[in-house]
């Protein structure tokens, strides 16, 4: 009965050990898991950043291209009305010296 006993008792400590052992192993992956999970909310973050300053970089150029196109479409503008003055002004100098 004695020796029945102590098989039990040694028949605990392994399953205790074993038990140890499992958890240990747990916590390392657990821990090493978790560090995978930084590393990847890290890599997420710096994505995240350089799309907004992508982002950000797009709108300005987009921004200095509308600015560009209507600062052209203005001189154009301006330079059509002044064509169209020279010609106005040669049309009525010609009439003019038509009527002379």
């Amino acid at each position: 009965m004695l020796s029945s006993i102590k098989e039990k008792d040694l028949a605990l400590e392994k399953l205790a050990l074993e038990q140890d052992k499992l958890l240990t192993n747990f916590k390392k992956s657990k821990n090493d898991l978790d560090k995978e999970i930084d590393n990847k909310e890290n890599e997420l973050k710096a994505i995240k950043l350089t799309v907004q300053d992508q982002r950000n970089k797009f709108t300005e150029e987009k921004s200095k291209l509308e600015r560009t196109i209507s600062l052209n479409l203005d001189n154009s503008k301006k330079d059509r009305m002044a064509m169209e003055k020279k010609l106005n002004d040669a049309v009525t100098k010609i009439e003019s010296e038509k009527e002379k």
